[in-house]
């Protein structure tokens, strides 16, 4: 992928750090915006580092579960509730079988086009959430909450995407679908 750099978050941990601007520095390079991709059990010091980067103005986009504990065993879930604009999860432990189902998107991701959950394995489980009062909804499944956006002090954000966007531009199963590719825009 031309438009993103994959890095762990113990590496990201070691080698970067929040700049003033709420850029991330590694390497030479600055980076605005975060997508974490699936992270149901981060280190421990990576919620200081994700409210750092969007706290300053960074843009971070979660997809997938979200975290109830770290690797040590500590619970996380609600620093990160409070980072993403959750009030509570609408799901039980390993999220809900969607294939077939189509997530619908509004507000700020109003233009990124529906996508369709092919399969009911666990990397297309979704989250659905019900949203803070301090969040806009930006992603449903059906009725169900299946994304989030919070603004963050210092002009960053934060959103929160209980499913596995999807990018498939090379229309491998027929299709061309770019889900994380307009997300990102």
């Amino acid at each position: 992928y031309g438009y993103a750099n994959y890095v762990t978050p113990r590496k990201l941990l070691y080698h970067a750090r929040v700049g003033a601007d709420g850029r991330i520095e590694m390497a030479g390079r600055k980076f605005g915006t975060l997508a974490v991709l699936f992270e149901p059990l981060p280190p421990p010091e990576w919620l200081d580092f994700l409210e750092r980067f969007a706290g300053n103005g960074g843009k971070l986009i979660w997809s997938g579960p979200p975290p109830r504990f770290d690797l040590t065993g500590q619970p996380m879930f609600g620093r990160w509730q409070k980072l993403f604009g959750v009030k509570s999860l609408q799901f039980g432990v390993e999220g809900q079988v969607a294939d077939g189902w189509s997530v619908q998107f509004s507000g700020r991701l109003g233009k990124v086009p529906t996508q369709e959950i092919l399969t009911d394995f666990l990397v297309d489980h979704t989250y659905p959430v019900e949203a803070d009062a301090g969040a806009e909804v930006v992603a449903r499944l059906g009725k169900k909450v299946v994304g989030v956006h919070r603004p963050t002090p210092g002009n960053g954000s934060a959103t929160f995407l209980g499913f596995r966007p999807r990018d498939d531009q090379s229309a491998s199963l027929g299709a061309e679908v770019r889900t994380w590719f307009e997300i990102l825009l």
